[in-house]
């Protein structure tokens, strides 16, 4: 063995040049920058394979408004869930829906339905209501206790379309119900309801047709639509 204060030979006991501790160390630290470097070169080469490409857009016009549905007496309101009509119409089924200054005001309607009779995305312009000038409640809805008529899906199957609604205080879902439209979203016949308490009761759960028949729902028929 040899002590701390004696020099390391400068060759091993077979007599091969044994490398300074200079080069250990010179030649260890190039080997971990080269792993660093490959390493490195690696997440970046997954990186750029994960990279989605970027998709950017811009506001194309205002839809609703005192300027633009003002004069279906529907300057206020929100959602405008779009579906295609079997006709080729664009319909816009709105929530909570306001005449007057502002949200809050008077002819309190939910929902209604605002018409693009030209349908195609970048043309699209609100240029009627189901209603006329009035754009009209779709169901009945008199919001007693402050009760609405929240639509969370409209879709179109064939020649029918379907709605489904959250019904009751907002944010307090009693139920949810089912309609369906045979002319083009104009008028809308009651099919069924779910309890709030159920999974399907949630506005955010869309019920399913049966495979059998045609208005046969998965969903309880109260005698009377509410």
């Amino acid at each position: 063995m040899y002590g701390s204060n004696r020099p390391v030979p400068d060759r091993d006991a077979e007599g091969h040049a044994r490398p300074s501790r200079r080069a250990l160390l010179r030649s260890g630290a190039g080997a971990a920058l080269t792993v660093a470097g490959l390493a490195a070169g690696s997440r970046a080469a997954v990186a750029g394979e994960r990279a989605a490409p970027l998709v950017t857009g811009g506001k194309v016009r205002n839809l609703t408004g005192p300027a633009e549905t003002g004069r279906f007496a529907a300057p206020w309101t929100d959602l405008g869930i779009p579906a295609r009509c079997p006709d080729g119409s664009m319909l816009l089924v709105c929530g909570d829906t306001f005449d007057g200054g502002g949200v809050g005001g008077p002819d309190w309607r939910a929902p209604v339905a605002l018409r693009a009779s030209n349908a195609s995305p970048g043309s699209l312009v609100i240029d009627g209501s189901v209603g006329g000038a009035h754009a009209a409640g779709l169901v009945p809805e008199g919001h007693d206790g402050g009760t609405t008529a929240i639509p969370s899906d409209v879709f179109t199957i064939g020649s029918t379309m379907y709605m489904h609604l959250m019904r009751g205080v907002i944010y307090r879902t009693h139920h949810s119900d089912f309609w369906r439209s045979d002319d083009n979203g104009e008028s809308w016949q009651y099919l069924c309801q779910w309890p709030g308490t159920s999974a399907t009761g949630s506005s955010s759960r869309r019920p399913t047709r049966s495979r059998t028949t045609d208005t046969a729902m998965s969903c309880r028929r109260p005698s009377t639509a509410t």
